[in-house]
């Protein structure tokens, strides 16, 4: 069950492509890009969904690798306590939405960020407690469009 629980969350996010030289970070669909990622945050991959970026409503999930990896736990650990498997899914689930990014506010999230971009956007940054990492929001605070 756990196996199952961990196979179906490796394919909602992916990494975000890396330029090969500056090992700067790019996130086509929207136009906008991270500074090369730092090892010593404990960050691993940085990963991404853009399955709900559209035109009319726009929605990024920036994840840690790391982050996700650690929520796998009582998944990956429990042995056939469905219970202990089950108990760990929301932290899963949050982790793997990252910080979430939106182009409007969100009624009904709390805010932790607002960041207005040199193209005149407004980016909104929201968290998901329970899995709160504060390097990956100061790390995607750094976002720039191009």
């Amino acid at each position: 069950m756990g196996s199952l629980i961990i196979k179906a969350d490796e394919n909602v996010n992916r990494p975000v492509p890396e330029d090969a030289i500056t090992g700067n970070l790019y996130i086509p669909e929207l136009h906008l890009t991270l500074p090369a990622v730092n090892e010593n945050k404990n960050l691993g991959t940085i990963l991404y969904n853009s399955y709900f970026i559209s035109s009319s409503n726009s929605e990024l999930q920036i994840a840690s690798s790391s982050d996700v990896l650690q929520a796998t736990g009582p998944a990956q650990n429990a042995t056939s306590n469905v219970d202990t498997i089950f108990a760990g899914v929301p932290k899963l689930q949050a982790c793997t939405r990252g910080i979430q990014i939106y182009f409007a506010i969100q009624q009904g999230q709390t805010l932790a960020y607002k960041k207005t971009l040199t193209d005149g956007r407004t980016l909104y940054f929201y968290t998901n407690p329970p899995c709160v990492d504060s390097n990956l929001l100061k790390y995607t605070e750094q976002i720039t469009s191009y």
